[in-house]
Order: C-alpha cells, then sequence, then structure tokens
C-alpha cells in the first residue's frame, strides 16, 4: 500500500476568511492527503463556501457552535468515502474510506478542556 500523508492541526477558529485561506495555503504546500482540523468553530451554512476555498477534495465537518470545538477533515485529491459518522457532536467523528482495496477508519478527536467534561 502507498503511505498515507495524515496531519492534524488546532486552527483554535476558521471563521475569519483571511486566516482560513492562508491556513489553507500553508496546508495545501504541505501535501497531506487527509487534513483533521480541530476548533473550527465553523457552522453548517458556511460549508459550501469553505468548499470552494478548500477546492482540493471533499470536506467533512462536524459542528458545534460558532464560539467553540467544532472539527474538520480535509481530503486532498480523490478519495473513495465509505462512511462519515459524527461520534460527538464537535468533538468526534469518523471518516471511513477505501485506499488501495484497504478500508482505513480515521478518527477525529478533540477533547474537552474542562476535567468533567473529559469522562
Amino acid at each position: 500500500m502507498d503511505k498515507i500523508k495524515i496531519m492534524t492541526f488546532n486552527v483554535r477558529g476558521l471563521r475569519d476568511r483571511i486566516k482560513r485561506l492562508k491556513i489553507f495555503s500553508y496546508i495545501k504546500r504541505l501535501k497531506a492527503d487527509i487534513i483533521l482540523l480541530s476548533e473550527t468553530h465553523i457552522l453548517e451554512h458556511e460549508y459550501e463556501g469553505i468548499k470552494r476555498e478548500w477546492g482540493m477534495g471533499e470536506i467533512y465537518i462536524n459542528q458545534f457552535n460558532e464560539r467553540s470545538a467544532g472539527q474538520m477533515i480535509l481530503l486532498s485529491g480523490k478519495h473513495e468515502v465509505i462512511l462519515h459518522e459524527i461520534l460527538v457532536n464537535g468533538r468526534c467523528h469518523k471518516l471511513q474510506i477505501k485506499h488501495e482495496n484497504v478500508n482505513l477508519n480515521i478518527i477525529n478527536i478533540y477533547g474537552p478542556n474542562k476535567e468533567g467534561e473529559q469522562l
């Protein structure tokens, strides 16, 4: 199986378009296949515009609210996506893809900061 380059970033908010475009530009230069973003603060109505700005493949979001949490999985290039499942709103989602006849489960987790919420 060919290598897959997976990267993860805590972006501390992507609602600002200039910041988002700078982050997307940086990520594109790194040439990752799958990018896991946490603390995106993105809402569903912003999805289509952000997908156009990414322009490299599919985007899967797990929203929470505009001030905290939220996640995104960015795909660069073509991947056969089997399943996208939100396990915990804004905190954990799973993407199952097929890569060279191998099923891969990619899980993006953004744990809470507050000790009482971590369990």
